[in-house]
């Protein structure tokens, strides 16, 4: 281990820090402006279909939002995505929410924007009427594309597996 200095060592040293303001130097971002730079980074509105034909929407390079089934039931899922071979696959961090739990969650948005709000932090907010006016110009596209009428909702396909009836 080296020997330690002295003070008399510091102070018998030459280089002198200088306590003069340099106007070149970048100024520091408050905490607040990062937040809401990277809140209003643009996110893509339309959803992406996966390898498995799940639909997903990206919030982060490596984050995605995704609708899917499992035993029936209509699942919210927000995880951490990550590559391996070519292969975008889901990592071990995130949350599957029912639809009850996420009608929960959009409940408390309001609260939670408040909150938020009182903290001085921006949050960009949903536009709904853009939302609703693309839908309508969807339906009227596929209501001239069919003729005048709506598809039917098509029903599940059950297969009788009971041999019991036989």
């Amino acid at each position: 281990m080296p020997p330690k200095r002295t003070k008399a060592d510091y102070e018998a040293d030459d280089f002198v820090v200088s306590d003069e303001h340099d106007d070149s130097a970048p100024s520091k971002r408050s905490k607040t402006s990062k937040v809401a730079s990277k809140g209003a980074s643009k996110v893509n509105n339309k959803p992406q279909t996966d390898d498995e034909g799940g639909l997903f929407w990206e919030i982060s390079n490596t984050r995605r939002v995704t609708i899917s089934e499992y035993r029936g039931k209509t699942m919210v899922s927000l995880r951490e995505y990550y590559e391996k071979d070519g292969k975008v696959l889901p990592g071990r961090k995130g949350i599957t929410l029912t639809l009850e739990q996420y009608s929960n969650l959009v409940t408390l948005l309001p609260h939670i924007e408040k909150v938020l709000d009182d903290r001085e932090e921006q949050v960009a907010r949903p536009e709904y009427d853009e939302l609703k006016a693309e839908s309508a110009e969807e339906d009227k596209i596929e209501v001239r594309g069919i003729g005048g009428s709506k598809p039917e909702p098509s029903r599940p396909n059950f297969v009788a597996t009971d041999d019991e009836d036989e």
